[in-house]
């Protein structure tokens, strides 16, 4: 995966934000984030940082990109996080670099 665009939901006043932060990025080869490196975090974003449109780059290979958030009862988030977790993308957009095959022929 070369980049990833994330369009999140929002509106002229983004009250939306705080259902979002706190989001993670896995690439994986099976459906499992376990099973995936994580490219992205968000611990960087507040309710007045947060793009509407986010991108990142995550030089590695896989077949899978896993958005990821959740609020875990036993956890205690930021005052701007939501209560709840909510996925609210409107779009996503993954880009990679062209596959290259090479073949050495032997004489």
């Amino acid at each position: 995966m070369h980049f990833t665009f994330f369009f999140f939901r929002s509106g002229k006043t983004n009250h939306y934000a705080s259902r979002f932060l706190g989001f993670s990025l896995y690439v994986s080869n099976t459906t499992n984030k376990s099973d995936g490196i994580l490219c992205f975090q968000d611990n960087i974003f507040t309710l007045s940082t947060i793009p509407a449109v986010f991108n990142t780059t995550c030089p590695v290979q896989g077949q899978y990109v896993i958005y990821y958030n959740e609020r875990s009862p036993n956890k205690t988030y930021p005052d701007e996080y939501s209560t709840y977790a909510y996925n609210e993308i409107c779009e996503v957009e993954v880009f990679g670099e062209k596959i290259i095959i090479q073949i050495y022929l032997k004489n």
